[in-house]
């Protein structure tokens, strides 16, 4: 039976008195002289097949078309876009210099605008102030693209970083981080952000975005002689012990805690360096911009912990501000966390509990995440949260020195890889600390946008006409070849 789209013919060539002839005997065809000559008739396709063929040309000629509206929609591929100024460092970065410290080591950057006059800028991490600017140090302005997409498909979302048609200059861009949405009304009460009367409490994942290095512990100064370690033991106890690029704890008394603490330094100055000093709002990218500093409640650590020595025992970090305590307590071997609050008078409650924590701190250790953020306290290990407990910040002054620290129990620890954050301390217009509101009222359906890098933005804190969401170009992203 023949192929239903395909039939092949053989034919028997030439007729009588031609050089050869062909006979049939029984329903067979035999060649008795030259080869015979077969040929194949395509049947005419079938309507399936013209279906999917249709549909598979439907289908690409739509994925080209999206793709190509896609890309129409993002700015900065061909053409390329790179951030100016100083507004939203140290998320996107401007013109700046590259700049290593000549004592520690330590890598840190300076905005390039309104560099210092003197060319010299003082370590973020050491203090030491002899850090020169030099040209070879220079890098231009970070380069972004701008997508239009979720904005069209979605609309801006709180937290992201959005390009916006500049109310103060026309036909100008700025890059600013989205604080409020449409009608609501931003103020700033104690360095934190208020939306209607209410405080902004920013996710872990909000708080990696903007949080800012204060100190690592890995660059110690090797220039200049005589600067004490951030980190000590607490006072009348030295079970921990410096070891290569961090601590090690070895306990005489399996039942007693062993406190390692952090003070914090002024960090400028030649003879300022060493004086002790809550955590201030210290703009090191701006450090030619005057101002009086505030201290800033919001500090975390971030390290790796280790347990050198399997058994019993718990290990702890503990976190201050102003007259209320926070403590994590670990125990890995019942893989039990608790979270501890203690109020000024000594008296400890227990204020969340957490099991199964399927946590192994052996000699590969783990990644320890922990401290305040928006009157919040936050533990995240191994990259998994913990805890995050909302509490109300009390009355007192914040200018403890030394606002974290580490505990052990009964374990060999190991710990480094030690590093001190700080969160946002937003300021009012006039970069002032304290409280701010607005005095008149957001137009309505405006949109409040904020910079990083409070102490030199210009943004919703000074925009009287307010922004619009039609005004938004779109989200600004670092594309993902241009990592730092």
């Amino acid at each position: 039976m023949p192929d239903a789209d395909a039939i092949t013919r053989t034919d028997p060539g030439p007729t009588s008195g031609s050089a050869s002839s062909a006979t049939t005997t029984s329903g067979l065809t035999r060649s008795t002289g030259s080869l015979a000559v077969t040929q194949t008739v395509a049947a005419p396709p079938s309507t399936s097949l013209v279906r999917i063929q249709w549909i598979v040309a439907a289908v690409m000629v739509s994925i080209a078309i999206f793709a190509v509206v896609r890309l129409w929609m993002i700015e900065g591929l061909v053409r390329v876009a790179r951030t100016d100024g100083p507004s939203m460092a140290p998320a996107f970065l401007g013109a700046h210099f590259r700049v290593t410290c000549e004592d520690c080591r330590f890598t840190f950057r300076c905005d390039a605008e309104h560099a210092p006059a003197s060319g010299e800028v003082a370590c973020p991490n050491c203090g030491y102030p002899i850090n020169s600017l030099r040209d070879e140090d220079l890098i231009a302005g970070e380069r972004v693209i701008i997508d239009r997409w979720p904005v069209v498909t979605r609309g801006v979302r709180r937290g992201e970083v959005v390009a916006a048609a500049d109310p103060a200059h026309a036909g100008g861009l700025v890059i600013k981080r989205v604080a409020a949405g449409p009608g609501e009304r931003l103020s700033i009460q104690d360095g934190d952000v208020y939306v209607d009367g209410r405080l902004l409490r920013k996710t872990w994942q909000e708080l990696a975005q903007v949080r800012i290095l204060v100190h690592d512990n890995s660059f110690q100064p090797a220039k200049t002689t005589g600067v004490p370690r951030r980190w000590q033991n607490a006072a009348g106890q030295g079970a921990w012990h410096p070891a290569m690029t961090g601590y090690q704890c070895q306990p005489a008394d399996a039942s007693a805690w062993n406190w390692l603490e952090y003070t914090h330094h002024q960090m400028f100055g030649w003879h300022l360096r060493t004086r002790q000093s809550p955590v201030l709002d210290l703009d090191s990218y701006n450090p030619s911009e005057t101002r009086l500093l505030n201290s800033v409640s919001d500090v975390l650590l971030s390290c790796r912990l280790r347990n050198l020595r399997r058994g019993p025992g718990q290990f702890a970090v503990a976190v201050i501000d102003r007259e209320q305590r926070f403590e994590a307590v670990i125990d890995p071997a019942r893989q039990t966390a608790e979270l501890i609050e203690a109020d000024p008078e000594g008296k400890r409650r227990l204020v969340d509990r957490e099991e199964q924590l399927l946590l192994d701190i052996g000699r590969g250790g783990v990644t320890l995440e922990f401290g305040l953020c928006d009157q919040q306290v936050i533990l995240r290990i191994a990259g998994r949260q913990i805890f995050r407990h909302e509490y109300v910040r009390g009355e007192g002054p914040s200018d403890t020195h030394r606002p974290l620290e580490i505990g052990s129990q009964g374990l060999e620890l190991a710990v480094d890889q030690l590093r001190v954050w700080r969160d946002i301390y937003y300021l009012a217009p006039d970069t002032r600390g304290g409280d701010w509101e607005p005095v008149d009222e957001p137009l309505a359906g405006s949109i409040a946008l904020l910079g990083d890098n409070t102490s030199v933005s210009v943004d919703s804190r000074h925009w009287t006409s307010g922004v619009l969401p039609g005004s938004v170009r779109g989200v600004v992203y670092r594309p993902f070849w241009a990592r730092r």
